[in-house]
C-alpha cells in the first residue's frame, strides 16, 4: 500500500467544479470526500482520456490508498500525485492519470476503495474504508 500524508486545501476549490466536459463521481463518508474525475465526457479513438482521483479531508485523518495498476480495460500512459492545503485544516491529495482506449466501445471505470485513519481518536490503529462507485463509460470511433 502506498501512504499518502494529507496537506491542506478547502473543498471548495477547482477540483469540486463539476464541468460539462467530464463525468465526476462522489463518495463521502463524514470528513473524507472522494471524488473520480473522467475527461472528456464523450472521448473517440485516439484521444487522450483523463482520469483523477481526490481525496479530501480534514487535517488529522492519514489516507491509505494502495497501487492502482489498472484503470479498467484502458491503457495506462503515465501518472501522477498531488497535494495540497490550506491553514483552516482541510487537505486533499490526488492521482492523475493519463489513459488511451485500444478500441471503441463501452469501458468500465472500477470502483476505487480508499482506507483512512482517524488519528486523532484512540485506538487510531483501526482503519474505515471508502469505496467509489464503478461506472460505464463509452469511446467512440
Amino acid at each position: 500500500m502506498i501512504f499518502l500524508m494529507c496537506c491542506f486545501m478547502k473543498r471548495n476549490d477547482l477540483h469540486s467544479q463539476v464541468f460539462k466536459s467530464e463525468i465526476r463521481h462522489t463518495a463521502e463518508d463524514g470528513n473524507v470526500k472522494v471524488e473520480v474525475v473522467l475527461r472528456p465526457k464523450h472521448a473517440h479513438l485516439g484521444e487522450p482520456i483523463s482520469l483523477d482521483i481526490y481525496v479530501h479531508t480534514v487535517q488529522g485523518i492519514d489516507i491509505n490508498t494502495s497501487v492502482i495498476n489498472a484503470i479498467g480495460d484502458l491503457v495506462i500512459l503515465e501518472r501522477s500525485f498531488s497535494g495540497g492545503g490550506s491553514s483552516d485544516g482541510e487537505s486533499y491529495s490526488g492521482r492523475h492519470f493519463e489513459c488511451k482506449a485500444t478500441k471503441s466501445g463501452w469501458y468500465r471505470i472500477p470502483s476505487f476503495d480508499i482506507s483512512y485513519t482517524d488519528i486523532t481518536k484512540e485506538p487510531s490503529l483501526s482503519s474505515t474504508h471508502i469505496t467509489t462507485k464503478s461506472f460505464r463509460y463509452k469511446v467512440h470511433r
